[in-house]
């Protein structure tokens, strides 16, 4: 018992111990009464259904070879090279249906072997050097030699160990099928051996901690196959004769056996499990409570019944406090105690208005840093275009060709006051940001000679709508300098922008025809979130980069932004963004 000199914390302990005491009893005669009958009865079902799973793993693995030897025998081709050999019995016409039979089992990667015999003995195989011994391995088989006279198929247990990969320098795993079959009106005994390393490793995997083992025993009563620490001795006529149904239960004094048939073979599938594996998910729950129920008093009287008093519950008042304090809320008020505790709660409350004033102050700062920051993202140009297009006038000055200075010089006019402007608004409706689209359209076509087409598909519905403003002109420019150069240096293509609305949002595509992404250089783009000049500044732009950034500060997580490419058939920007009310 815990030594302490309060007197409420003895009485408490003394308690606790009794409390905890009932509690054990109580919960070891729930766990007696009603836990172990229900795992006891669900380990049983599930049991049960795992020997109709299993049965129906071996059923499949019978049936894949059966439609295996039914594709080979009811096809023509086998027909005529027998009859061809009947009539003929060459070393060529033998060679054929040899080769004819590696064929066939080459088109399935689980037939390890096929083999046809005819009644006067000749034998005829599909070429395995590396399984060159399993033609005599089968014909030395009773079971085998007696389907001429008596029964007409066989199923072979699994057999592991004989045959070896030389390839992989690995053992096979494998069972083989033998039939009677009449082909020109003749017998043949058709025989395919199968790999069952699937069917070994899948039954393996679904009665681990379920089952103690199982085994699959043909029409004969052959052990076939057996898998985990199934009792060898255990499955004899006493047993197996009590199997009558097609699948059920069979109580024994060291466990349950659960068996399932497969009626179109008469092969049966049984399944052990012992009482204690049966057990086995009770035992482990039982444990676990068992020793929850004794932590819990053995850490309450190590660790907390020292701590209570007086001086906890102020303690706990103080910790609530601090665990619902958030950033803005008014501080509690502070805890009378005449102690450290009190000193804490002072220090506490001082601190609660020292972190409100420094929170105010950050929040201020960070909204005029945002908004700054998206005031410069939305004005960025790229100064090569302002001197580019000075240098287009400058040449038109010097051939005298006042109407179009007048022109290049009133689209870049044109085009600085809507970039520059971004006091009054930071959306623009779609037919202002097209016309200022279009006078960037008039100075490209000046410089590139009208090289590069410029389509627009624009519903009219949305021409009234708000989009953000200066978003579609660095994307354009970024078809014209990244889409659409060729490795000459020459631009040409076309570029189409289409703006239409789907349901609340509003589509805008940007595509050009030019060389496209490859497709290792566009998952970098999209993991970089976009940010395409990120190991790369001697080729630093402001297009997608810049575009993510401005709908991110506007929509955070409300708007896509998708690229489309192939290399060759050119890029398409998708933006995705919500409809701005006005």
């Amino acid at each position: 018992m815990f030594h302490s000199n309060s007197k409420i914390t003895k009485k408490l302990a003394r308690k606790m111990f009794h409390i905890y005491l009932v509690l054990f009893a109580f919960i070891l005669i729930v766990s007696l009464a009603f836990l172990l009958p229900y795992f006891y009865i669900s380990s049983k079902q599930k049991a049960s259904a795992l020997a109709g799973l299993l049965q129906n793993n071996y059923s499949d693995l019978q049936s894949n070879m059966e439609d295996k030897l039914y594709m080979l025998t009811c096809l023509n081709n086998l027909s005529v090279l027998l009859q061809n050999y009947k009539r003929e019995p060459s070393v060529y016409n033998t060679a054929k249906i040899n080769i004819y039979l590696n064929n066939f089992k080459a088109s399935n990667d689980k037939t390890l072997f096929l083999m046809v015999e005819d009644a006067d003995g000749n034998l005829f195989s599909s070429l395995n050097y590396s399984l060159s011994g399993i033609s005599d391995f089968i014909r030395e088989n009773s079971y085998y030699q007696s389907l001429f006279s008596q029964t007409s198929f066989y199923y072979s247990p699994v057999y592991s160990g004989y045959f070896k990969n030389e390839v992989s320098n690995t053992n096979y795993s494998f069972t083989f099928l033998s039939k009677r079959y009449t082909i020109n009106s003749m017998p043949y005994l058709v025989t395919i051996c199968y790999n069952t390393e699937n069917y070994i490793k899948s039954s393996a995997s679904v009665t681990e901690n379920s089952i103690d083992g199982f085994t699959v025993l043909n029409k004969n009563r052959q052990c076939v196959y057996t898998n985990g620490s199934f009792p060898e001795s255990s499955c004899n006529d006493s047993l197996t004769d009590k199997m009558i149904s097609a699948k059920g239960i069979i109580k024994e004094p060291e466990g349950y056996y659960f068996y399932s048939k497969v009626i179109a073979t008469n092969s049966l599938v049984v399944c052990y499990a012992s009482n204690l594996t049966l057990l086995h998910s009770f035992i482990t729950l039982f444990l676990a409570i068992i020793s929850l129920c004794i932590a819990q008093p053995v850490l309450y009287y190590l660790f907390l019944i020292p701590t209570n008093g007086k001086y906890l519950a102020p303690l706990k008042q103080l910790s609530d406090e601090m665990k619902r304090f958030s950033i803005g809320q008014t501080p509690p008020d502070k805890i009378t105690t005449d102690d450290e505790i009190e000193d804490l709660s002072s220090v506490f409350h001082h601190m609660i208005l020292e972190i409100n004033i420094q929170a105010q102050d950050i929040s201020v700062q960070e909204h005029e840093k945002a908004v700054t920051y998206y005031k410069l993202l939305t004005t960025q140009l790229d100064p090569h275009f302002i001197y580019n297009t000075m240098n287009i006038i400058n040449i038109l000055a010097r051939q005298q060709r006042t109407e179009d200075i007048i022109e290049v010089n009133t689209a870049l006019t044109r085009i600085l006051r809507e970039r520059l402007n971004t006091q009054s608004t930071t959306f623009e409706t779609v037919e202002e940001e097209i016309k200022t689209l279009r006078q960037y359209g008039i100075i490209m076509d000046y410089r590139y000679k009208n090289n590069v087409n410029l389509y627009y598909e624009i519903d009219p519905g949305i021409n009234n709508k708000k989009i953000p403003k200066n978003i579609l002109q660095p994307l354009v420019e970024n078809s014209f300098y990244h889409g659409l150069t060729r490795d000459d240096g020459l631009i040409r293509g076309n570029i189409t922008v289409m703006i239409y609305p789907i349901d609340s949002r509003i589509v805008m595509e940007i595509s050009d025809d030019g060389k496209g992404i490859a497709p290792e250089q566009l998952k970098n783009l999209r993991e970089n979130k976009f940010d395409i000049n990120r190991s790369n500044k001697e080729n630093s732009h402001i297009g997608m980069k810049n575009i993510y950034n401005r709908l991110s500060y506007l929509y955070h997580d409300n708007f896509e932004m998708e690229v489309q490419s192939s290399p060759g058939f050119g890029t398409t920007v998708i933006l995705t963004l919500p409809v701005v009310e006005d």
